[in-house]
């Protein structure tokens, strides 16, 4: 496939061009197990955000499968999969701290309503356990 690549572009380009390209890279098509991992990475990331400030998140997999859907593009890739989870995910959570909705020990949960449109919450059953060396069970 490589070879064939080469071939076209010296149809298109002058060899002079070519001889100061160090390397060509043949890029597949992503497959989506493949945009689910990177998506799993960037929610991570906000994961580890989330933490300083003492909440937890939680994304649901209709909301994941959606961020996918619509993250892609064929022809440029995954490139808008971080900004469709700054405005499926982030930007909506910016607005939940700013109103204070969420306090620490909570967690933020990211789902599908009614309509199908994505929401953020505090997930009822969430709350943290601190276990300490002063902790006594009785």
């Amino acid at each position: 496939m490589k070879a064939l690549v080469v071939e076209e572009l010296k149809n298109y380009f002058r060899p002079e061009l070519l001889n100061r390209i160090d390397e060509i890279v043949i890029f597949r098509q992503l497959e989506q197990a493949q945009m689910m991992e990177i998506l799993n990475l960037m929610l991570q990331d906000l994961k580890s955000r989330l933490v300083a400030l003492g909440v937890g998140l939680e994304v649901s997999e209709p909301v994941k499968e959606l961020i996918c859907r619509q993250g892609y593009d064929q022809a440029y890739g995954a490139r808008l999969l971080r900004r469709t989870v700054t405005e499926i995910v982030e930007d909506p959570l910016s607005e939940a701290f700013l109103a204070g909705s969420f306090k620490p020990g909570d967690t933020a949960f990211v789902v599908l309503d009614d309509t199908g449109n994505p929401s953020v919450r505090t997930k009822p059953d969430s709350y943290n356990v601190r276990v300490t060396d002063k902790t006594s069970i009785a």
